[in-house]
């Protein structure tokens, strides 16, 4: 008992000391301790944990606190000060979810166990361990000392972090790896100066029959047409215009029924969808507006869903993960939204086209737990058929986009290897029409 009681107090002292206050005279030995502050909360971590109460499907499911929002950014930011690619930030939100509910917790509850990632004694001193910095400095030195070569990149996030814990109970984590993932993306990205390409499309732009990619530079907003060769491989890129970084899920598809590729994309700004009819030249006209609302969406991607010869858009809620197929009226307007399924959520990373070669418009993406990726077989009605597994380690892939590159009659993936934010490697992965891809082989670097 004496033990015990003094134990207490050493905690409640040392609580006290973090929070830069004083232990109360009567506060009792045996009470908890209170949680130990993570850094300023912002408003911003008020507004996220609104939001994310609205999306989170796991243990935090409308639980979020700013509180826990702050300690959430805390973890970023230190694994992002460290350098290593992004999925290690949803390894360590994934890992003090489950072992602290991220809460910076001093209360030895698990035999010496303090902090967010509830690290015993033998990971530091109590104060090391409850310092967001310091333990998750910790965290990622054990994860890349566990997993050396990057090899924890290609593993199961839930795997990983069961190496690194050794947890008496490994298969908690991979069921909060997408709710992770969802607080990471809420954070936002860090605000060093963007390299690389995104805002990925592709189409026959510039009406020579083959396969061409447009993307947007990062750092300029500019849009820059890449003209595919039919081998795999694009031409030097031509510009299209500036001031593309100000819209986002950039989706093609022949929207006004002309014969030409258009480009759909929402406004930063207003949450408006543009159209921006194609001219067959690679170049595009003057955009209109097609509704508002569309900023409460995210992944897109376009195909015609439901067989009616015209293109559709589908994009997923993200407040309640449905996927909704807008059926195109071949006027540059949307019809009323199809409902196609919850769960949508789980996925990030999508991209459209026939990948089983029978003529009807399938979703390709990304498992956001196991970094599988799966193929959600069009039926031609606006629904999906039980996705097929096209293989694991995608979870290493930044962007990707859908299309015949290598002029074969099946639609290949265009894929970008890369943390976010960040330049990479573009791989073309050969589609075999039946759902699965080949052999990677290089594009170009710089992507």
């Amino acid at each position: 008992m004496k033990k015990t009681l003094r134990k207490a107090l050493q905690l409640l002292a040392v609580s006290a000391v973090l929070a830069g206050g004083t232990v109360a005279a009567t506060s009792p030995a045996y009470a908890a301790l209170p949680d130990v502050s993570c850094g300023t909360i912002s408003s911003a971590d008020t507004t996220a944990a609104a939001q994310l109460n609205q999306q989170l499907t796991g243990t935090l499911r409308n639980a979020m606190t700013a509180y826990r929002m702050s300690c959430a950014r805390a973890i970023v930011n230190t694994v992002r000060a460290i350098g290593v690619p992004q999925q290690a930030e949803v390894i360590a939100i994934t890992t003090a979810i489950v072992e602290s509910t991220l809460r910076n917790n001093p209360n030895m509850e698990d035999h010496d166990s303090v902090g967010l990632f509830q690290q015993r004694a033998s990971w530091g001193s109590t104060a090391q361990r409850l310092d967001p910095a310091t333990t998750t400095r910790k965290f990622i030195n054990a994860l890349l000392s566990t997993y050396p070569n990057n090899s924890w990149m290609t593993k199961p996030i839930g795997e990983v972090c069961q190496g690194v814990q050794r947890s008496a109970y490994p298969d908690r984590y991979q069921y909060q790896v997408a709710d992770a993932q969802r607080i990471v993306d809420a954070i936002g990205q860090a605000p060093a100066t963007p390299v690389g390409m995104t805002g990925f499309a592709s189409a026959d732009f510039n009406g020579d029959g083959k396969a061409d990619l447009a993307a947007v530079e990062a750092a300029t907003g500019k849009m820059l047409l890449y003209p595919g060769t039919g081998v795999g491989t694009f031409a030097q890129p031509s510009l299209i215009g500036t001031g593309w970084d100000s819209v986002g899920n950039v989706t093609p598809g022949d929207f006004n029924g002309d014969g030409k590729t258009d480009l759909a994309a929402v406004g930063a700004g207003d949450g408006k969808l543009y159209i921006y009819p194609g001219t067959g030249t690679g170049a595009f006209g003057t955009p209109w507006s097609a509704g508002t609302g569309w900023n409460s969406l995210d992944n897109f991607s376009a195909g015609d869903f439901n067989a009616d010869g015209r293109a559709d858009i589908a994009a997923v809620g993200t407040g309640d993960g449905n996927l909704y197929v807008y059926p195109g009226t071949g006027t540059g307007y949307f019809a009323a939204p199809i409902n196609a399924g919850n769960g949508w959520n789980n996925l990030d990373r999508f991209t459209g086209g026939d990948f089983n070669a029978d003529g009807k418009a399938d979703i390709a993406a990304v498992g956001i737990g196991d970094g599988s990726l799966y193929v959600f077989p069009g039926t031609g009605t606006g629904w999906f058929a039980a996705p097929v597994s096209a293989g694991t380690g995608w979870n290493i892939i930044r962007d990707l986009v859908g299309g015949d590159f290598n002029a074969d009659g099946r639609t290949d993936i265009a894929a970008v290897q890369a943390p976010r934010g960040a330049a990479g490697t573009m791989y073309l992965y050969p589609g075999s029409g039946q759902n699965t891809f080949g052999t990677r082989s290089t594009i170009g670097t710089g992507w």
